[in-house]
């Protein structure tokens, strides 16, 4: 928990070629978390927790329904 507070306060979500487990970005990997911690979180509470803007957190949430890993 203490690793992706860090990543997100020191801004890595945002940076070209991060991956987490070799098909997700690091920005959705802290998303499918956060999803799960909380099943009815809105994009605007999603992108505070993960200190994203609301269109980046858009895009990542988007791509994750398309990569079938929310709905």
């Amino acid at each position: 928990e203490l690793i992706r507070v860090m990543e997100r306060r020191l801004g890595l979500l945002n940076k070209e070629n991060n991956e987490c487990c070799g098909s997700i970005t690091l920005a959705q990997c802290h998303a499918l978390v956060e999803i799960g911690r909380h099943k009815n979180i809105s994009i605007n509470e999603l992108a505070k927790i993960i200190n994203l803007d609301k269109s980046t957190m858009s895009r990542t949430v988007d791509n994750l329904v398309k990569k079938k890993y929310a709905n």
